[in-house]
């Protein structure tokens, strides 16, 4: 790795996930009745345990800022960030009174997840929160799941947005996750119009982006990237959140791997000046990579992993392709171990991997117009910028 490699702080959305082992039996709700199941594993959930624990393994040392109830969940969630203390630096505060998120995660082969969720606190951070932890080191925050967090994404994301241009008045990138679930209701185009000017890097997956935006598109079970509408279905949906403000959009596409689009514009991406040596090598990139091949033990977390290895790559000065081949990489280690990022190696392993595996992405097939770039060993998409010729 060659940058300069400053600090990654993550912020926003934590839980305790509990995950017990259904095994064949499923999952029916039955009243009166008992049904033996396996056992049960609880971690650390949401941003904090996901992509911070993610870029903790990859061996990043990152800040982690959110805050809990002093319950017994909290107290639980403490402890468990607390082995993590000598890899991250803990900003974590209790707060009286207050309870703590928590999910059950029940899962059974063969089936969709089906996911029971008390968002306690979350749904009350603000900025002040999260400001007073920020310090002028750091390189990147990496802000998750301000969409389920009703503080945040109230008054069309103005807690959200203070936070964030308060972390850009200090020269540090902000990069924003989104979750799934997002409350109905609320007017997500116009909150996202609000939010986006102040993210530099937005990392939702497809079906994330399509309700924030209120686009359509293909499902993520329909999706064909070998069909030329639906991947202008994606390049729509990013330009989109391009043209709301957002610096580049990197769109988790699941077993199908990821898509990157970045603005054109050397003024909006300036922030990279901090990280990269050629900001201007990171403007107007169209970039898709298929997922890496892997032998799938437990998809928690992948998306998260993905983001700890994208922004590892920014936070180390990479480029816009092997940012995208560590994301690739990352996402195909946590797929190979149960429970989450647990599989993740350090930093160079994921490197090494994605050099060595992403020379199989060549035989895909995607639509005309895309070309695989010898150099850096990914798909560029039909409209490159001249810094990609």
């Amino acid at each position: 790795m060659r940058g300069r490699g400053r600090p990654i702080a993550v912020a926003g959305y934590t839980c305790l996930d509990v995950i017990p082992a259904l095994g064949e039996v499923g999952f029916v709700l039955a009243p009166g009745h008992t049904r033996t199941i396996g056992p049960g594993r609880f971690s650390c959930g949401g941003a904090i345990g996901n992509t911070g624990l993610t870029l903790a393994r990859l061996g990043l040392q990152p800040r982690l800022i959110t805050i809990l109830g002093d319950d017994d969940v909290g107290n639980f969630l403490m402890h468990q960030l607390g082995r993590f203390a000598d890899v991250v630096q803990l900003a974590v505060k209790q707060i009286a009174g207050e309870a703590s998120a928590y999910s059950l995660v029940l899962s059974a082969p063969g089936r969709d997840r089906s996911i029971f969720s008390f968002r306690g606190c979350n749904a009350t951070m603000v900025a002040a929160d999260i400001v007073g932890e920020l310090t002028s080191d750091l390189g990147i925050l990496h802000f998750g799941y301000p969409n389920v967090m009703e503080s945040m994404y109230a008054d069309r994301g103005r807690e959200l947005v203070a936070l964030l241009d308060e972390a850009r008045r200090q020269k540090i990138l902000t990069s924003v996750d989104l979750a799934g679930g997002a409350p109905q209701g609320v007017d997500w185009p116009a909150t996202m119009r609000s939010v986006l000017p102040a993210v530099d890097c937005f990392v939702p997956s497809w079906s994330e982006l399509k309700e924030a935006l209120g686009v359509e598109g293909p499902s993520d079970d329909d999706l064909d990237l070998s069909e030329s509408s639906h991947m202008a279905s994606i390049r729509s949906a990013a330009d989109r959140a391009l043209d709301m403000g957002a610096g580049m959009v990197l769109v988790k596409l699941g077993a199908r791997g990821m898509y990157l689009r970045t603005s054109p514009s050397i003024a909006r991406l300036q922030v990279l000046n901090e990280l990269v040596e050629e900001a201007g090598s990171w403007c107007g990139q169209e970039i898709y990579l298929g997922a890496l091949a892997a032998n799938v033990a437990d998809t928690t977390g992948a998306g998260d992993a993905a983001i700890a290895g994208f922004l590892a790559g920014l936070s180390q000065g990479e480029s816009a392709a092997t940012a995208c081949k560590l994301a690739a990489s990352a996402a195909a280690f946590c797929v190979e171990a149960v429970g989450g990022a647990s599989g993740v190696p350090l930093l160079e392993t994921v490197l090494d991997r994605a050099v060595k595996q992403s020379l199989e992405l060549r035989a895909l097939r995607l639509p005309s117009g895309w070309h695989w770039d010898l150099q850096t060993h990914c798909w560029r998409g039909p409209r490159p910028s001249a810094s990609n010729q």
